[in-house]
Parts: structure tokens; C-alpha cells; sequence
């Protein structure tokens, strides 16, 4: 026994003026409706109708948002628009709750009505509006697709919602009100997913992937036909970086039938982080077809392609996704990449990572990766610049201390490059680049035993890492065995180390 909803169309809503010098609070207020059985409390009716009149509350909320002048600079959509709406609503309150009684072959049942009032505070606007247009695009894709489906399977409940109410009128024999019994049954079971659902995407969006994960498996443990609980347990599980799993639950929904282009990019995405990119392509393709406007599903398969050292249909896909959206960080920040790695086409690169800065201040990584261009450009002082504010933006970026250390060794800084080699380490245990990296600054500062140590560890965790078979050798040189040496030596270069 739980919620049948209605999502009511008459809504109200104070639209005045916004002007970022004189900021206002907008009212929005949204009405939701339920069908209370005789076995139901008037608390626990209440409690459901008050729930659907603030997902009400938050679709006029958007409309309002659309309506903002400077909402037009973010270019965002109008599905966008929608999800985004959600975290603006502040202070939130009942301010009518009214119950009638039906009657004739309906009598017993209640119709309860739930008004809901909250503000949209414009104080905020902007800033919530640039924090919204730098999330992570993948986090914004899957929650206004997430948002799209519920609203969809709420359409649907209303529909079902309208045929009960014309059966409760119609009831005339024991067999029509055991119909009748049986459908509420079953659209409360439908309502308790839905709940479940957004409960899970709920946490999701706040980064606790392993409670959304909880909430997604309880929903699929009570209904394996769940199409929706399955694309949420396939994204979590992606998030958690259990990807065969991810991949596995993404496939249920789509052999149930969600044939949605956020499922397919989900499932791309973790097909790619298996590094099994032709088949994340494909799920890229399939997404593509079905929304060709889905400039996350262009920057992930011009990503993948960069992978496979494809930089022409890299960079012919991230043009795509650019051009679909001119304020993808992200997107220039990956044309900056094959722009660099296929090409060696610097000033193209930095250009990219520039505009990818300028559009998001704090993006760590593009900062990473225009050092990267200053290091191969022998701009050390650049590449630190770049590497530091890389740390200072995210001080957990394994990466980016390794980056500096290896700059540290190229400039015989042996002592910091070693420091640098440590963090990196201590952050992620099985960083392969940073045993290496750590591995040449104990080589430069003659410590040949402690060399060889991280040498071997690098080649435990990747047994093809050319660089410290080459480090290896040398250390072997040094210690004055020759056929070690040339044994290391020679397999550096069979696996293409080039020094």
C-alpha cells in the first residue's frame, strides 16, 4: 500500500522580473493528489501527495528558470533546465492539505490534496548556474535522463491513476472491486519503484555511489523486470569501478527494453574503462543514433578513438561534440589530447586546453595536460606552473605529482622528484608510471638497489614497461653486469623504448 499520485496541471507561480542587482525571491508552489484505500492512514496519504507536489513545484521552477535572462549565456536545455531545478527550492512547506471523500460506488476511498510552496532564491542564480555548467558531464547526462524516464513512468502512473478513478465510479459487482483491489496493488508496487528509483539517483548525484548502489539492488530484488533499477545499479557499479558488473546490469536494461542513449553511453563507458573499445564504440554509435545531439556520446568515442590511436576520427568526433555544445570543457580538454599525442600539434593543443581552462577555472586536469605540452616543449618553469595549480586544484592527483617528479628527474632534482615519486605512490599503490619515475631518480642519485626495487615493482604491475626494462639495464651497467644489462637493454627495445 503505498503512493498512486497525480501531478496536478494547475500550478501557480510569481514571475517577476530578475536583475542581478536587485535580487528576488521567486515563489513557485506545485499540487499533487492520491487515492487513499480504507487501509491507509491520512499520514501516510498526505506524506505521498505532498511528494508529487514538489516534483510539480520543481517543474515551474524551471520554467522560471527559463524565463531568466541570464540563463540564456549557459545555453542549457530545456531537459537541463528541469534536472537543474531541483537543487535551487528552498524552504519548502505545506500550505494547503485538503481530503475529499468520493462517493457513490467510490465511497471509502479519499482523494487527498497536497499544495506545496517554496522559493527560488536569485541571489544565487549565477553562481549555481556556472556550478551546474561544470559538473562532470556524465553526472548532468545520466540525471536529466534519469529525470526524463521518471517523469515519464509518473505520466504513465497518471494515466492509470485517471482509469482507476473511472473504475472506483463503475464498481457493481464483488468481482469489479476485486479488479479494482488488484490494480491498486500493482500500482502501488510501481509507485514504491519510482520512489526507490530517485531515492537512489538522489545519492548518486550527492557522489555516495555505494548507498545508491543499496537502494538500486533493493528495487531489483523485489523486481528483476525493473528496467530502471537496472541502468542504476549498471551506472553505480560503473562509479565504483566494478565495470564487468556495470556492464552485465546496463545490458539487462537494454535486453528489457530501455532503449535509451544514456544506456548505451553508460555501458560505452564502462566497456572503455575495460579497454574494450570497439565494443564501447559501438554502444557510442547506438547512443549517437539515438540522440544525435549527444555531445557526451561524441567526446566519449573521440576519446575512445584516441586510445586506438584513431586521431583523425578522434578529433573529427570532438569537433562534433564542440559543435554541439561550444562550452564543452571537457571536449576541448580531449581535442587538446589528440591534438598532442597523434599530431604533435602544440599550439593547437594549448589552445584547447586554454579555452578549456577559460571555460572551467578549475578543471585540474586541462591544467595536467597543458603541462604535459610545456614539459615536451622543455618549458619547465610553464610545466610546473601548470603541474602545481593541477595539485593545488585537486591535492589527491597522483598524476600530476608523478608528472612533476619525472620533470624533477629530467632537471637532476633528484631530491623533490623522489618527494613527488612518494606522494604519487602513497595515493595509489599500483601507479606503475610513479615505481618508474621513482625508479630514474634513485638511478640519478647512483641508489642502483633501491633503482632496481621499483623497477621490478613497475614491471610486476605492467611486465611490457619499456622504460624500466631501460632503467633496469642501466642500473645493471652501473653494477658492472654486462649480461643483465644487455638482457634489459635488449627487451627495451623490442618493446619499442626509443630514450
Amino acid at each position: 500500500m503505498l503512493k498512486k499520485f497525480v501531478l496536478v496541471a494547475v500550478l501557480l507561480m510569481n514571475f517577476l522580473t530578475f536583475s542581478p542587482a536587485q535580487a528576488e525571491i521567486e515563489t513557485v508552489t506545485g499540487t499533487g493528489e492520491y487515492i487513499m484505500s480504507m487501509k491507509e492512514t491520512p499520514e501516510f496519504a498526505q506524506q505521498n501527495a505532498k511528494l508529487y507536489a514538489e516534483r510539480a513545484a520543481i517543474e515551474q521552477a524551471g520554467i522560471f528558470i527559463a524565463s531568466v535572462s541570464i540563463a540564456d549565456k549557459f545555453n542549457l536545455k530545456k531537459d537541463e533546465i528541469t534536472t537543474f531545478a531541483a537543487g535551487l527550492l528552498k524552504n519548502i512547506a505545506v500550505i494547503k492539505n485538503e481530503m475529499f471523500p468520493l462517493t457513490g460506488n467510490a465511497q471509502g476511498y479519499i482523494k487527498v490534496v497536497v499544495t506545496v510552496e517554496a522559493q527560488v532564491d536569485s541571489d544565487d542564480f549565477e553562481t549555481a548556474l556556472e556550478k551546474w555548467q561544470n559538473q562532470n558531464g556524465n553526472e548532468k547526462s545520466n540525471l536529466v535522463e534519469q529525470n526524463k524516464s521518471q517523469q515519464k513512468l509518473i505520466e504513465d502512473q497518471i494515466k492509470r491513476i485517471k482509469e482507476l478513478e473511472e473504475k472506483l465510479a463503475n464498481i457493481h459487482t464483488a468481482q469489479d472491486k476485486e479488479n479494482v483491489q488488484q490494480e491498486i496493488k500493482k500500482i502501488d508496487k510501481e509507485a514504491l519503484y519510482i520512489q526507490k528509483i530517485d531515492e537512489g539517483w538522489n545519492f548518486w548525484n550527492k557522489k555516495n555511489f555505494d548507498k545508491a548502489l543499496e537502494i538500486f539492488d533493493e528495487v531489483v530484488q523485489l523486481n528483476q523486470n525493473n528496467v530502471a533499477a537496472y541502468a542504476g545499479r549498471g551506472t553505480a557499479y560503473s562509479d565504483l569501478g566494478q565495470y564487468e558488473k556495470a556492464v552485465s546490469d546496463l545490458s539487462k536494461a537494454i535486453e528489457l527494453g530501455l532503449n535509451k542513449g544514456f544506456v548505451y553511453y553508460n555501458r560505452g563507458n564502462a566497456y572503455r574503462n575495460l579497454k574494450q573499445y570497439d565494443a564501447a564504440i559501438a554502444d557510442y554509435n547506438k547512443a549517437i543514433q539515438l540522440n544525435p545531439n549527444f555531445a557526451l556520446a561524441y567526446n566519449n568515442r573521440g576519446w575512445a578513438y584516441t586510445e586506438l590511436k584513431k586521431y583523425d576520427l578522434a578529433i573529427a568526433d570532438l569537433n562534433k561534440a564542440i559543435k554541439i555544445n561550444p562550452n564543452f570543457a571537457l571536449a576541448y580538454n580531449n581535442r587538446g589530447n589528440a591534438y598532442k599525442d597523434g599530431f604533435k600539434q602544440y599550439e593547437k593543443a594549448i589552445a584547447d586546453y586554454n579555452k578549456s581552462i577559460q571555460l572551467n577555472p578549475n578543471f585540474a586536469l586541462a591544467y595536467r595536460n597543458r603541462g604535459l605540452v610545456y614539459h615536451d616543449l622543455k618549458q619547465y618553469e610553464k610545466a610546473i606552473a601548470d603541474y602545481n595549480k593541477a595539485i593545488q586544484l585537486n591535492p589527491n592527483y597522483a598524476a600530476a605529482y608523478n608528472n612533476r617528479g619525472w620533470l624533477y628527474v629530467e632537471m637532476k632534482n633528484y631530491s623533490q622528484a623522489l618527494a613527488d615519486c612518494n606522494k604519487a605512490i602513497e595515493l595509489d599503490p599500483s601507479y606503475s608510471n610513479a615505481y618508474d619515475s621513482r625508479g630514474w631518480a634513485y638511478l640519478g642519485l647512483k641508489d642502483y638497489q633501491n633503482a632496481i626495487k621499483d623497477f621490478n615493482k613497475t614491471l610486476e604491475i605492467d611486465s611490457k614497461y619499456a622504460s624500466s626494462y631501460q632503467g633496469r639495464g642501466k642500473c645493471y651497467q652501473e653494477m658492472g653486469e654486462k649480461e643483465k644489462a644487455n638482457a634489459d637493454f635488449a627487451k627495451a627495445k623490442q618493446l619499442g623504448y626509443k630514450g
